[in-house]
């Protein structure tokens, strides 16, 4: 495909006003991009989608269906979110001890988390980074004050050890959307599968 002269030009110029609104903020290229830090995953929210893969003995690209992952990315900021599911500060590691919090845009840029309402406790998992979390508890929450989904309730079992939260605006009824609410998924980690029992030797 041949770019003409002016369009060339035309391209240059874009590229050079767009660094240079960069440095005039005070941040570098490198920094205006939010760092993905990992990915998720959550069957009934987003499905599987199909790709072009090398079959490694023919050598030949086969089409097949692949589990339709989205990207993390380190801050809840508009630059995080808008390209995929944010990262509350100070969270805790995938699958460590502790509180993950994630956030996501319920309609714009995709509305990853639009159907977040959908999930049912006991039953569907997010996957984050290979570990797994289930679903404890949906629930719509006021959005002031923030703690009301920042807190990981106290009568959940999963209330204490590894824990997650992902959030999302809402109404009140826990459909799309509003700024005066917020729709949470409360899930914690799903136990490692028990290793079946050693046969003992028959003498």
């Amino acid at each position: 495909m041949k770019i003409s002269r002016r369009k060339a030009i035309q391209l240059a110029g874009a590229t050079v006003a767009g660094a240079t609104a960069v440095q005039v903020a005070g941040i570098s290229p490198a920094d205006a991009l939010p760092k993905r830090v990992g990915t998720i995953y959550v069957a009934r929210l987003w499905g599987k989608k199909w790709v072009y893969r090398r079959d490694p003995v023919t050598r030949r690209y086969v089409r097949v269906r692949v589990n339709n992952t989205k990207g993390m990315y380190r801050g809840t900021s508009n630059a995080s979110l808008n390209v995929g599911i944010g990262v509350w500060p100070d969270s805790a590691a995938p699958g460590s001890n502790g509180h993950l919090i994630l956030f996501g845009h319920r309609t714009s840029h995709g509305g990853p988390l639009n159907r977040a309402n959908y999930l049912r406790p006991g039953i569907d998992e997010i996957v984050v980074n290979n570990f797994t979390y289930v679903v404890e508890k949906v629930h719509v929450v006021t959005a002031r004050p923030a703690m009301h989904a920042l807190t990981y309730p106290a009568d959940l079992p999963g209330a204490s050890g590894p824990r997650l939260s992902m959030v999302t605006c809402s109404l009140p009824n826990g459909k799309p959307t509003g700024t005066r609410h917020r729709l949470v998924v409360r899930a914690k980690l799903k136990p490692p599968p028990e290793e079946p029992p050693t046969s003992s030797t028959i003498v």
